[in-house]
Parts: C-alpha cells; structure tokens; sequence
C-alpha cells in the first residue's frame, strides 16, 4: 500500500536513502538538499511516495506558472500547474510506479481545477522520458513561440504541456 505525504523533517532519514542514479542526479540533489526550504518557502510543495516499509518509492514537486501564448492575434498568458519534479528511486524503476504516480498526480491537479483556475499541465522532461510523458499522458512539446519561466534545473530538459479537459 502506498502512502503520499508532505515533505516534512520527519523524513530525514528515509530522503537520505533516496537515489535516482546518475541521469537523474539532480533530482536526487534536490529532494536532500533543496526540497523541503523551497516547499516551506511556498516555491514548490514536495510530496514522498512511501512503501509499507516507509522507503520512499518516489517524489513530486508541483508548483504554478503561466504560459504565455498568441492566441486570435493576442498574447495570453495562461496559468499553468508545473510538475517541477517527479522521481523514482533506482530500486523501484521499471515496476509501473512512475505510471502510478503520474496519474495521482493527474488526478489531484483535478481537484484543484475544480477551485482554481488552470489550463494547463506544465512539466520540463530529461529526454530519456519525452516518450513516457508523450506516449501516456498526450503532453506535447511546447512551441518555441511559447513563452513559460524555466524550472529550477530545466537545462537539457524538454518543456513539454498537456491541456486540462473538462473532466
């Protein structure tokens, strides 16, 4: 059974066991070094995915933006939820848990469109996922006449968007 809590202090030593491995090694930086001041700072609010043994399968960050797009001749700038990171511990890869955490990302993003108004999913991808985001959730590469703030560490990163339906 997986558990979904904030970063917190109380986690310290399960965040230290945490490895991405070495593609994905600023991802790991971030969730020791970063994660928790920029969650309670309101920069990005961190969620662990934990196992029945309390290891973190996996983590997220979700933050706002906007994107910034010419429509009908007109530049709108549309607010946007950016997953800012989502990564999966070594030990865990290839076993569906970044599928998992994926669409309980999705679904929560949901939630809050209910309240809040949002058009669309934002999210920067290491190339060695493009597909992952491409193939199961539709996102699309972002235009270069899309205009979005980059991401803390988004060098070498595809931007990529998914627009929120009516759900």
């Amino acid at each position: 059974m997986l558990r979904i809590k904030r970063i917190n202090d109380e986690y310290f030593r399960e965040i230290n066991d945490f490895q991405c491995g070495i593609e994905d090694e600023s991802m790991e930086i971030f969730l020791k070094c970063e994660a928790l001041r920029c969650d309670e700072n309101g920069e990005g609010n961190t969620f662990l995915i934990l196992s029945d043994k309390n290891e973190i399968i996996g983590y997220y960050t979700i933050k706002c933006n906007g994107m910034k797009i010419e429509e009908n001749n007109m530049e709108k700038v549309f607010p946007v939820i950016e997953i800012s990171r989502l990564a999966v511990d070594y030990k865990y890869r290839k076993n569906g848990y970044g599928t998992i955490i994926m669409n309980y990302i999705l679904s929560e993003i949901y939630k809050i469109k209910k309240d809040v108004g949002v058009k669309y999913i934002l999210l920067f991808s290491i190339p060695s996922a493009i597909n992952f985001y491409k193939d199961k959730f539709n996102f699309l590469e972002i235009p270069n006449d899309v205009q979005v703030l980059p991401s803390w560490d988004s060098e070498g990163c595809q931007g990529m968007y998914a627009i929120l339906d009516n759900k």
